[in-house]
């Protein structure tokens, strides 16, 4: 009634229209618009970015805003930027629209950062600090991924491999991780190792489908590692040139070093023999490349049926060195590809220890060897060493090479009842001497005295092994002494052909309650024997994740020598009585602590078991991929 109108105070700032409506009461109205303009009073925020600082190439840095602020008490954004960064720095600020963001100085030099904050209406104006990041401890250091040999031969259903090495000019002294991408359909691989480093070499190897198609497949190889904080990669690409099947012979060559070094440069060679004395008139021959891979396709029909081929390891390339050949047979079907079942492990030669014969001496000459405890070597007189090249050096050098039992270069046959324990591989690889040379080898299982056993030979004229004598383990344990040879009037069994050689040792004659599993009464005396039984215990780990326990085991009316003498033994020393962990043999011998041996033979569902010892029973092994599991019945487990 007055015409007065209030309304609470505005807090918007800008234009308001207004509208005013009278009526007279009789009908009669009017109107009138009008605009009011608020104006309320704003303090423009104030930006602090925090002092300037100075870091280390790579540390991280840390930013504060909270010093910013707003006259008026209203809430800010904030808004983050490089003004200035050195050349060549790929630095990027981290959760920038953030009070305290972050980020690593990658390269020396000045890094300017810029704060802006709004308090809902207007920006401050830009407040700036200065980073400056010193090289003060080393800048993060760099590697490059390379392969030697950028393109390898497959074939569907096969394996190929590819060597990796890893560089770097700047002092990488990490390890960095291994990643493969772009691989063939149903393709499957193996990194040995799975981390490289600096000078390291590694395996990449692919396993092909058999539905492979014939082409060229790359695959990326990518190393990755991080460095004071910043991630450093490389790449290279590799690529497997599948060919189509055709009669096919591949294969690879490595040294016989735990990691299995990919041996370069070997000549594989068809010798046109066929292991039997007769000839096939098959000629043909490769090398292996940077990763040991060899592959001979599109093999003529003479080369079909039972070939001698040889390995010559003395024209390998990398690593240095020279290094040990082979001679053995495969059967090559045609239109098949045959594979070598196990790597071609060849030793280096020219590090080992080597003793120098007197050729056509008027004296029986005997050697030992240092390296190799136990191990003798006599030469009869009047003995001539041959080279394979036919000449005769005067001295000989005799090189002998203790070989891993896993790592020979071909599968042992399966033997159920006896054991290669030992090999020694006398080189230079296919020398002769013109009459035997006997080989005293070191009884390393302890096998009783008096014991017979068979010696083994690798013949490179038949590429297999064959038996060459008998022997006898000596009075005190330490050596197998080679029986006197009929066709040989007071000389012993030995060699004409230098390559692999061992001893073959039955089971051991006593035959104990395998350790673990025993009738526990009538201690200390073993009840299966009658031999009395002393175990103590060394050290004992008790957890809530298990126990663990070394034991000193003694049998001290046995004529095993063990650790402690006769006798004695650890309890966890077994072993396998066979270098081929796939899983193929059908039986495959567990050898105890005391030297017994029991035969584990390969179930259907592919586990072993012995089912004739009853303390065995329910006892497991499991072999396949290199590797071995026993399981004891009552849950004890040995890998």
């Amino acid at each position: 009634n007055t015409g007065l109108i209030q309304w609470p105070q505005p807090t918007l700032g800008g234009p308001y229209n207004v509208t005013v409506n009278v009526s007279d009461g009789n009908g009669g109205t009017a109107n009138q618009q009008f605009t009011l303009t608020v104006a309320i009073s704003n303090n423009p925020p104030v930006a602090n970015s925090g002092d300037a600082q100075s870091v280390g190439v790579g540390t991280i840095v840390q930013l504060d805003g909270y010093l910013s602020s707003d006259p008026d008490g209203n809430p800010l954004a904030y808004r983050w930027s490089f003004t200035l960064k050195p050349d060549q720095s790929q630095a990027t600020l981290n959760q920038a629209d953030s009070v305290n963001p972050n980020f690593v100085p990658d390269v020396a030099g000045i890094y300017q950062v810029q704060l802006v904050v709004n308090d809902g209406m207007v920006d401050s104006a830009p407040f700036s600090t200065s980073i400056s990041a010193i090289a003060s401890k080393p800048p993060a250091a760099s590697f490059v991924l390379s392969a030697p040999q950028l393109q390898a031969e497959a074939l569907p259903g096969q394996t190929v491999s590819f060597s990796l090495q890893l560089d770097s000019t700047d002092g990488f002294k990490q390890l960095a991780d291994i990643s493969v991408a772009g691989l063939p359909a149903n393709a499957q691989t193996t990194l040995k190792p799975q981390m490289l480093g600096v000078g390291q070499t590694g395996v990449l190897t692919v396993n092909l489908d058999a539905t492979t198609t014939p082409g060229d497949y790359p695959v990326t190889v990518t190393a990755q590692a991080n460095v004071n904080g910043l991630q450093r990669t490389s790449s290279v690409s590799v690529t497997a040139q599948v060919m189509p099947i055709t009669t096919s012979f591949v294969g690879r060559t490595v040294v016989d070093d735990p990691l299995q070094t990919p041996l370069a440069g070997v000549t594989v060679e068809f010798m046109g023999l066929d292991g039997s004395g007769g000839t096939t008139n098959c000629h043909a021959m490769t090398v292996s490349d940077a990763a040991g891979n060899f592959t001979l396709t599109k093999l003529p029909d003479a080369c079909v049926g039972r070939q001698l081929i040889r390995y010559d390891g003395l024209t390998a390339t990398a690593p240095p060195g020279q290094y040990s050949g082979v001679d053995l047979a495969y059967d090559i079907k045609q239109g098949e590809v045959i594979t070598s079942s196990v790597l071609i492990h060849l030793p280096r030669l020219d590090d080992k220890e080597t003793v120098m014969v007197q050729q056509n001496a008027d004296h029986d000459q005997i050697f030992t060897f240092k390296t190799i405890p136990n191990l003798s070597v006599t030469v009869y007189a009047g003995t001539v060493f041959t080279l394979v090249d036919g000449t005769h050096p005067d001295p000989f050098p005799l090189i002998a090479i203790q070989v891993p039992i896993d790592r020979l270069p071909d599968t042992m046959p399966p033997m159920p009842n006896q054991l290669m324990p030992f090999i020694v591989a006398f080189q230079p690889a296919n020398a002769t001497a013109s009459q035997p040379v006997a080989v005293f080898f070191p009884n390393t299982l302890n096998t009783p005295p008096a014991t017979h056993v068979e010696l083994s030979t690798l013949d490179p004229t038949k590429g297999v092994m064959v038996m060459y004598g008998t022997g006898v383990v000596s009075d005190d344990g330490t050596q197998i002494i080679p029986d006197l040879d009929p066709n040989y009037s007071g000389r012993r069994f030995g060699l004409v052909h230098f390559d692999w050689h061992g001893q073959l040792v039955p089971p051991n004659p006593r035959n104990p309650c395998p350790s673990g599993v025993c009738v526990c009464m009538g201690k200390p005396v073993d009840l299966a024997t009658g031999i009395e039984t002393i175990r103590e215990t060394d050290i004992a780990i008790n957890g809530p994740r298990g126990n663990l326990a070394v034991e000193r085991n003694l049998r001290p009316k046995t004529s095993n020598v063990g650790a402690f003498g006769l006798g004695g033994s650890h309890n966890y020393e077994y072993q396998l009585n066979s270098s081929d962990l796939s899983g193929n043999n059908t039986v495959i011998s567990l050898i105890m602590p005391d030297g017994n041996q029991y035969p584990f033979v390969k179930q259907p569902n592919g586990f072993y078991i012995n089912s004739t010892i009853a303390p065995l029973q329910g006892a497991i092994m499991k072999i396949g991929g290199g590797q071995a599991l026993l399981r004891w019945k009552e849950g004890t487990t040995y890998r």
